[in-house]
């Protein structure tokens, strides 16, 4: 809903008490709403055009003869404006009758004043109001879709260059000066002609073929690449002319645009120009600049034509270092042989470019699946191996991302497949068979669409000094019948799929809703977001939103941003992270300290909070430089204003160790276990000794 707006409800209670009492209910569910109750000897239909409304409250009895007048007319004049109906039990007709007439929905009075009536209520309107607002938006982009096709039109219709539509090959639209250059009247005469009838007998098979490229994004060309042909007039003369093609959208349809230029004789050079300029030198791959248009192509092809895809984005691991030792010349060579392997070892349908120093991305179509790459992943490395000196190494990794129809823009998409590349590389483990992750796909999206398909455990993040706050980290669980999945298992699953913003946005509206129930000050919780949130930029908008209706403090959660996706798309992230500070909310980062220089990247990013990397605190108690390290990195952070959480934390004796080297929180099982509970009492219980014990102390 948009922030700020107040929301115009229109009554008829008929001396009902209970109206004012759900309009109170309402605002302090967080609404800002304006109630207008309907006087006896007003009529409902001369309200409701007069002034505009989001919301009707009909509050019916069997005497009432407003409810039917007020659905008719909505039905009549087809407003859109949602209606909600509320009866006693002795109301008539039935209930069902009025939802067949366009009721939004009905509650019983009686329902309404018990708590579980309530909280639906609340749900229901604001889940109308929501639908209302983002309904009347799609209706305003529309008209500005179709204010920006009448322009372009007039623009097309005003250009000295002859251009069509074509739809399989038939003309859908010619402009003036198409109709001028073949030598007709009218469209009439063109349209629905197949265009290749006019091309000259000699050019129709290359033209075809040309015709057939533009929408292939794994064909290899690009969209402004010429052909030249010879074009009938009406007369029967002839015309040599170069077309250029494109695809473009309209009212829901792709279409090819088409427009022809006088020939020069010289397009043949200009293709050959432009593909050696957008071909990376070393490789003879296309460049980053010319993938991202292949990866555009297929977004709309499986936007429009539903056909989806796999990114795979290869890095060698290690290969600056393989650089320096051979020298940029050699290992320029062995790049150009791997990718010759590389080359012969997937057929011509797959598309692969090149997207920087090191890295690789290939297109592959759906009916190949990401398991054709990943599984031969061995053998390609095998024959990277094989074309180096014995004493070098280099490492493939891979990673992948989902081309659909709810895909984002191809910049996003090669940010995905590199997160979930540097995912893979930090847990080590395999993507698995296609039929496990379409299962779990399956799962995941049944949770989401359900209501209580994912659940909430919260651990402690407990100071190691004197402190007021009482702080969770807000943990989700996938239901797999009776059995609860941690998101290390299907979190990557999610994040490919584009999930990730719905998940999360679940799970901050279950800790909004604790924290709203719980109406604790000093409470905060930490909660972890996707990069599918991170790169989306729609949920701090309803978060803000949310905030706001619930009256909460934004400074009561603090999002957890993981080192990794920080790695991956700096970019996006220190946005990210300046829209929290705008909104007051706390940052932290999980992981810190996997990066070769973690504290680099924090320059940009406003972090209140880092969670260690495991690895940081193991050995801490045997190992005299790895406590040093930890004092010194603790010391830089703290030099910076931010405070250190010691995570995964199993033994009771690395504590004191912890305080020593001025960590501000841990957390972990040996202090208590992820719960559905928010439990801080078993702090006051707990005794630590800050000395370094024989035994444990409880």
């Amino acid at each position: 809903m948009e922030q700020g707006i107040i929301h115009r409800i229109l009554l008829s209670s008929e001396g009902n008490p209970d109206a004012e009492r759900l309009l109170n209910l309402l605002r302090r569910s967080g609404l800002s709403l304006q109630g207008r109750d309907v006087a006896p000897d007003r009529s409902f239909t001369d309200i409701l055009a007069a002034e505009p409304w989001h919301l009707i409250l009909l509050f019916t009895t069997s005497q009432s003869t407003t409810t039917a007048e007020a659905l008719d007319h909505l039905g009549e004049t087809r407003l859109d404006i949602p209606c909600v109906i509320i009866h006693n039990e002795t109301s008539t007709p039935a209930p069902l009758h009025y939802l067949s007439r366009g009721a939004a929905d009905i509650f019983e009075i009686e329902e309404l004043r018990q708590d579980s009536g309530q909280r639906r209520f609340v749900h229901r309107i604001r889940r109308e109001l929501q639908q209302l607002t983002e309904r009347r938006e799609r209706r305003q982009l529309a008209m500005a879709l179709r204010e920006i096709e009448q322009h372009y039109h007039q623009l097309l219709d005003g250009t000295t260059d002859p251009v069509a539509w074509l739809s399989d090959g038939l003309y859908q639209y010619c402009n003036p000066a198409w109709l001028e250059f073949l030598g007709c009247q009218e469209s009439v005469s063109v349209l629905h002609n197949p265009f290749l009838d006019q091309v000259a007998e000699a050019d129709v098979e290359p033209v075809r073929r040309f015709l057939q490229t533009v929408t292939d994004p794994g064909a290899g060309r690009r969209p402004e690449e010429r052909c030249e042909l010879s074009l009938r007039h009406q007369d029967g003369s002839t015309t040599r002319v170069e077309m250029d093609c494109t695809v473009i959208s309209h009212q829901g349809e792709r279409h090819l645009q088409v427009r022809l230029r006088p020939a020069t004789g010289t397009s043949g050079q200009h293709n050959r120009a432009d593909d050696l300029g957008s071909r990376d030198l070393v490789t003879g791959l296309p460049a980053r600049k010319r993938m991202l248009d292949a990866i555009t192509r297929q977004v709309s092809r499986a936007v429009y034509q539903g056909e989806t895809a796999t990114l795979v984005v290869l890095e060698l691991d290690d290969f600056d270092s393989v650089r320096s030792v051979l020298g940029r010349s050699e290992s320029n060579l062995v790049l150009g042989d791997f990718i010759e392997a590389l080359r012969h070892r997937f057929p011509d349908q797959r598309r692969i470019g090149r997207i920087s120093d090191n890295g690789f991305a290939v297109l592959l179509p759906a009916a190949a699946g990401p398991d054709t790459l990943l599984q031969q992943m061995p053998e390609i490395e095998r024959t990277l191996l094989a074309l180096l000196p014995e004493r070098l190494e280099c490492q493939l990794s891979a990673g992948m991302a989902v081309i659909s129809g709810e895909s984002a823009d191809a910049e996003t998409l090669l940010v995905r497949a590199q997160h979930n590349r540097v995912l893979r590389m930090s847990q080590r483990t395999e993507l698995g068979s296609h039929s496990r992750y379409r299962r779990q796909l399956d799962m995941i999206s049944r949770a989401l669409e359900g209501e209580d398909g994912l659940t909430l455990v919260y651990q402690p993040v407990v100071s190691l000094h004197e402190d007021e706050l009482e702080r969770y980290e807000v943990r989700v669980r996938l239901h797999d019948g009776e059995q609860l999945i941690p998101p290390a298992e299907f979190l990557e699953t999610v994040t490919q799929h584009g999930l990730g913003e719905t998940l999360d946005r679940r799970v901050l509206q279950q800790a909004l809703d604790m924290l709203t129930s719980s109406n604790h000050r000093n409470l905060r919780l930490f909660l972890n977001v996707t990069l599918n949130t991170i790169t989306g930029g729609t949920v701090l908008n309803w978060l803000a939103e949310a905030l706001r209706m619930r009256r909460l403090n934004a400074n009561q959660l603090v999002i957890q941003i993981s080192e990794i996706d920080a790695l991956s798309a700096l970019e996006e992230v220190e946005h990210f992270g300046r829209q929290l500070r705008e909104l007051d909310t706390g940052i932290s980062v999980t992981h810190f300290g996997s990066a070769m220089d973690p504290l680099e990247y924090l320059r940009n990013l406003p972090v209140e909070y880092v969670k260690l990397d495991r690895a940081l605190l193991s050995g801490i108690d045997r190992d005299a430089g790895q406590k040093d390290r930890l004092h010194q990195l603790v010391s830089s952070l703290h030099s910076r204003g931010i405070l250190v959480i010691a995570p995964m934390v199993e033994r009771m004796e690395i504590l004191p160790l912890l305080w020593q080297a001025r960590v501000n929180f841990v957390q972990g099982n040996v202090l208590r276990e992820p719960t559905a509970t928010l439990d801080f009492g078993f702090v006051q219980d707990e005794e630590i000794t800050l000395d370094f014990p024989s035994d444990r102390s409880d």
